[in-house]
């Protein structure tokens, strides 16, 4: 049974109130309140803003707002030298993680003790003094920078009770808030892997840098945001024809559904990035991503650009290959073959294909036989845009004023030679040249016997 049972202030964490009444009824520290009849814990929680208890057994319990363990500092206490000597009570606000700054002061909070220069533990016996015995409030400490106040601001304005009755709902603000925080904070830290798993963030040193890693990246909004994205595509490993694995865990954290529409403005800026700078290909069953930046995306997909020229796949990477139409191929870690064409250059592919004519139908057109388009291919008078050189396909495809442009040049030849010569094909060339030789061979040979 407790004695005195002090009020609880509105301002007071949870495991700050449990401290306080320890020193009130004289016991030695929260541990010796653990199996004492104590105040009900609803109607603490009830009066009590935010702050959960942990590491004092059947003691320990969650916020009763919700906010995940993950976002309070629980190991080790941090305060305010000045709020500590205004009313001498461990406001709920010191206990968050990333709140390091003082909202109402500006300076920056304590969490080692001036005199042992140990970080402040919970198993001590005041609120106001250190285990060594020093006087808490005697603490100095310094000005906070701008990017620490701007987070303990917001993090404050986001702490008072919600007005929604729905249990569900409290709180939601202030956890999107932090974890977006984390979010942008950790990966913009130089961290290698499993960026939002920090050690010791409960540590002011760490906390303070993962906040002003955050505010370099929304200072500067958006360049900051997009410079945040080009190093993490700079760094991906894997198979970097994905979004994936070009940009890591971050695109799967940024796209959580938990998450709400609390980073939608951050969805948007890498939305923005995805359509400017990626080349990959972008699946239309991407939800991730909106319809509107699927199907504006530059680079098509080799599948469905196929589909759209009525043409098979390998058909349109050869193509690529050999420059006919814009486009890029690499090579996956699973071994296929991942390929884009730029959309551009499929338009206009596709409207020169409208000009295309085979073999039967040029001839049949322009009165000729395969005989005579072949011997303009032979001599590089006509170019076929699509065959079994070009793309691999069975039948030669020209474009109609190549075909038209090539019969006119042999016209003209045939016409400055006032047609005496007419235009041999390649089998009479070298049937004239034989001829000629035999002929030089035997004059030769003549000359020599006249000699004689």
């Amino acid at each position: 049974m407790l004695l005195v049972r002090p009020a609880i202030d509105p301002e007071e964490s949870l495991q700050g109130y449990c401290l306080r009444l320890a020193q009130e009824n004289g016991l030695v520290g929260i541990k010796e309140l653990q199996g004492l009849e104590l105040p009900g814990v609803d109607h603490v929680q009830a009066l009590c803003p935010r702050g959960p208890i942990a590491q004092f057994g059947s003691l320990n319990t969650g916020d009763s707002w919700g906010v995940g363990v993950r976002h309070w500092n629980t190991r080790f206490g941090r305060w305010c030298p000045r709020c500590l000597s205004e009313k001498p009570v461990w406001r709920s606000t010191w206990q968050a993680k990333l709140y390091t700054a003082c909202h109402v002061h500006g300076l920056d909070l304590a969490d080692r003790c001036t005199a042992c220069n140990q970080r402040l533990s919970w198993r001590r016996q005041s609120v106001c003094r250190c285990t060594c015995g020093a006087d808490l409030r005697d603490c100095y400490v310094g000005e906070a920078a701008e990017s620490q106040l701007a987070a303990a601001g917001t993090i404050a304005s986001r702490w008072s009770r919600p007005a929604a009755t729905d249990s569900a709902t409290k709180g939601v603000g202030l956890q999107l808030f932090l974890s977006r925080l984390l979010l942008l904070g950790a990966y913009r830290l130089p961290i290698k892997a499993r960026a939002q798993k920090i050690a010791s963030l409960d540590s002011l040193e760490i906390a303070r840098a993962l906040i002003d890693a955050a505010h370099e990246v929304g200072s500067d909004w958006p360049a900051g945001f997009h410079r945040l994205l080009f190093d993490l595509s700079a760094a991906g490993r894997g198979d970097r024809t994905k979004l994936g694995t070009r940009y890591g865990a971050f695109y799967r954290a940024l796209y959580a559904p938990w998450r709400g529409n609390s980073v939608d403005d951050l969805r948007e800026a890498f939305s923005e990035h995805v359509a400017n700078t990626w080349t990959g290909q972008l699946a239309h069953r991407n939800r991730r991503l909106s319809v509107k930046t699927v199907e504006a995306h530059e680079w098509v997909p080799v599948s469905v650009a196929a589909r759209v020229l009525h043409w098979r796949a390998p058909r349109l990477r050869l193509a690529i290959e050999r420059g006919l139409v814009q486009g890029q191929l690499q090579k996956r870690l699973s071994g296929r073959t991942a390929g884009v064409v730029h959309r551009a250059s499929l338009a206009e592919l596709q409207r020169d294909m409208l000009s295309w004519v085979d073999m039967s139908t040029a001839c049949k057109e322009l009165k000729v036989g395969k005989k005579r388009i072949h011997a303009l291919m032979d001599r590089g008078a006509l170019r076929a845009v699509d065959g079994p050189t070009v793309t691999g396909v069975a039948s030669w495809s020209f474009r109609r004023g190549d075909v038209l442009q090539a019969l006119e040049k042999q016209a003209a030849g045939a016409s400055c030679a006032d047609r005496k010569c007419p235009v041999e094909s390649p089998r009479q060339q070298r049937r004239t040249a034989k001829v000629g030789l035999c002929k030089t061979v035997a004059s030769d040979a003549q000359i020599s016997s006249r000699a004689r």
